[in-house]
């Protein structure tokens, strides 16, 4: 796992903006996230190593330019499959080549995350209380219940889940069904086998790395259902919204994901 942590990342230190694109412009038309680079140097860190719960924070932010922007500063875009070159109209009849990503795909790559987390939730929270999910026929979809009544899953938006499961028979259909998408989804972001030369040892070894942040945060949950780590596992911050591991922090109880986190929140009580 240490391999994995030592991913790193670059983000714009000056922000993103959007742009829209009409189909005179690019094949594709809509509203287009990119780094502003105005500035000489893009910031490099590690989004396993720092910010473990990465998928969680990816899977709370709303589906809205305004929240996957700040996503985005914070973050870097996703990259991988997602990212695209246009043309970027700056002043007609001026254009650049601007590297981002449409709003339309971020929207898919969160609600595809949060899904396949709320099913691992579920099974979590159904294996923990001992009750399978029930099948539940309505009239226009067929669901999988847990056993508070939480709807974790439909035959429409996960119909090959609903291929296999059957009444008394759900718990281990749905544990399938998350473990071959997670697969699924590490191939196509790019999470294959490397050779990783160590530099102070001269030496190599065998790793797989992720060469995204979509990549990485999907790794992130890869390795929290390694680990069985559920909802139960995380805390957000009530400063900035990042979603952190309770073990990690120096108390179980924390509210706060960082000092910094802390020092605001303690900035905003004096005023």
């Amino acid at each position: 796992m240490d391999d994995l942590n030592d991913f790193k990342w670059i983000v714009d230190p000056a922000g993103h903006e959007w742009f829209e694109l009409i189909e005179s412009d690019f094949d594709r038309s809509g509203w287009f996230i990119t780094g502003l680079n105005v500035s000489p140097e893009l910031l490099q860190y590690s989004p396993l190593q720092q910010f473990p719960g990465i998928h969680r924070t990816f899977c709370a932010t709303e589906p809205n330019p305004v929240s996957i922007q700040k996503f985005a500063d914070k973050y870097g875009l996703l990259g991988g499959p997602v990212s695209a070159i246009v043309p970027i109209r700056k002043s007609p009849p001026s254009y650049i080549q601007g590297r981002g990503e449409f709003l339309e795909d971020w929207c898919e790559e969160i609600a595809l995350c949060a899904r396949f987390v709320g099913l691992w939730d579920g099974f979590l929270s159904a294996r923990s209380s001992g009750i399978q999910p029930r099948l539940i026929d309505e009239s226009t979809d067929r669901f999988l219940i847990d056993g508070s009544g939480l709807k974790i899953a439909s035959r429409s938006s996960s119909p090959r889940l609903f291929e296999s499961v059957r009444p008394g028979n759900t718990l281990l259909p749905l544990l399938a069904y998350v473990y071959e998408e997670v697969n699924r989804r590490l191939g196509i972001y790019g999470v294959v086998p490397r050779l990783v030369l160590d530099t102070s040892t001269a030496s190599g070894h065998g790793a797989n790395v992720p060469d995204s942040l979509i990549g990485a945060i999907w790794v992130d949950f890869y390795q929290a259902i390694g680990n069985k780590k559920g909802a139960d596992a995380y805390k957000e911050c009530e400063i900035c919204g990042r979603f952190f591991e309770k073990i990690l922090s120096r108390r179980r109880d924390a509210i706060y994901c960082s000092d910094a986190c802390k020092s605001r929140a303690y900035r905003r009580r004096l005023v």
